[in-house]
């Protein structure tokens, strides 16, 4: 069993992930970043799961509110319905991300696993 301190850490990390999509974007992908690149063996199971999904959540969060609206507006004509089902779009994705993002912090908090597939083989 971990100590608090590194239960902590899970529970920052987690809050970094959601301060990243609502509060502080690029601060908070930096930390997490360099908190990634670490290579630091101190690490627990938990903080480096936690870590592993704040990291793939900000990719996929990158990649579903940049990458595809930027594919669907380039690839046909502008046009007003376009704009309005972009937007739509990208507000009902943030609206989610931030919902597993927030799922990932109680998580967190509770020194838990989002699911027993991530979970290490001598838990």
């Amino acid at each position: 069993m971990t100590n608090q301190q590194d239960k902590d850490k899970s529970a920052v990390i987690a809050g970094l992930f959601l301060g990243n999509l609502t509060l502080i974007p690029g601060i908070g992908f930096l930390i997490l970043v360099v908190w990634f690149l670490k290579n630091d063996d101190k690490k627990t199971d938990l903080e480096r799961h936690h870590l592993l999904v704040a990291m793939y959540g900000t990719l996929g969060a990158l990649f579903l509110l940049v990458v595809l609206p930027l594919i669907g507006i380039l690839a046909a004509q502008i046009h007003e319905t376009m704009v309005m089902a972009m937007l739509i779009y990208f507000i009902l994705m943030h609206a989610l991300i931030i919902l597993f993002a927030t799922y990932a912090l109680s998580k967190a908090l509770n020194q838990d696993y989002l699911h027993p597939r991530f979970t290490p083989k001598n838990r």
